[in-house]
């Protein structure tokens, strides 16, 4: 589905955010989402994906901003072309659920559904406000981002497919040249 709804925006100045370009992109009708790429520490690395309702908005968006100029850079936007699933087949990805949501709650909201298992990570003695729902196929999580999404804990909930992290804690980002770096000389 990447590659069907989804725009790859590059060469983007480090300064530029996710408010910048969802008001650059909303121009295009069908606007779903806007995903700036960050490293560990917060910083832009100068890419992000859009998303979109349909294949023809990404094309529309394609052929309108490609060479845009956003903080005097043009940007590079082309169909996003994923070489390998970046995405955990069965499982979606659940944010914003309200304070007083259990795993009950969240489950709720998915029945009929085939719901295998809710996961909601916790901090003390509160989640923190999001959960991974496993469903038993691919089918199932279509279904459910295909609907309006739920209330969960008295707040709307907002639903994506669940992008694992261990494909990527080992991957380490390139030097910044807008930064000094230290001298690795022998002593």
């Amino acid at each position: 589905d990447e590659g069907e709804h989804t725009v790859f925006v590059a060469n983007l100045d480090w300064s530029v955010d996710e408010a910048q370009l969802y008001r650059v992109f909303q121009e295009v009708e069908g606007l779903k989402e806007v995903r700036l790429v960050r490293d560990f520490l917060k910083r832009s690395k100068g890419y992000a994906y859009v998303d979109f309702d349909s294949p023809e908005h990404v094309m529309e968006a394609v052929e309108k901003f490609s060479g845009h100029l956003i903080n005097n850079r043009a940007m590079k936007v082309a169909k996003s072309l994923p070489t390998k699933q970046l995405y955990q087949e069965k499982v979606l990805f659940v944010r914003n659920i309200g304070d007083t949501a259990v795993e009950e709650d969240v489950r709720e909201a998915f029945k009929g559904h085939q719901v295998v298992s809710v996961r909601m990570p916790r901090q003390d003695d509160h989640h923190k406000g999001y959960a991974y729902v496993e469903f038993t196929s691919d089918d199932a999580v279509k279904a459910c981002l295909s609907l309006d999404a739920p209330k969960i804990g008295g707040q709307q909930v907002s639903l994506s497919r669940s992008i694992p992290m261990k494909d990527h804690r080992h991957t380490t980002a390139a030097t910044r040249k807008d930064l000094p770096q230290r001298d690795r000389k022998s002593v």
